[in-house]
């Protein structure tokens, strides 16, 4: 969004100026909520880079608590149609 406002308003504009400030406060208030959040590659509230890494932050697939598939005469079985069935008398020509 406030690269779009640069690239799009002339240098010292009040919207390409205004995009630098909101940027700047945008960017601050970022980090200081994200550090320390334990979200994957946000800094340690200590400071010592990030807290973790993608794996740490996803769910093992052994946690998975979706429903079986469904078992049934109708999951197992699949739909034949004929040549009669399939085709239209145009088809034919």
């Amino acid at each position: 969004m406030f690269q779009n406002a640069r690239t799009y308003n002339q240098e010292g504009s009040w919207v390409y100026i205004d995009a630098d400030e909101m940027e700047k406060v945008f960017d601050a208030t970022y980090e200081r909520v994200v550090v320390g959040s334990g979200l994957p590659g946000a800094a340690s509230a200590n400071g010592n880079g990030s807290t973790g890494s993608y794996e740490s932050a996803l769910t093992p697939v052994d946690d998975d608590e979706r429903p079986p598939p469904a078992r049934g005469r109708s999951a197992s079985r699949k739909q034949v149609m004929s040549e009669d069935d399939y085709l239209t008398p145009s088809d034919d020509d």
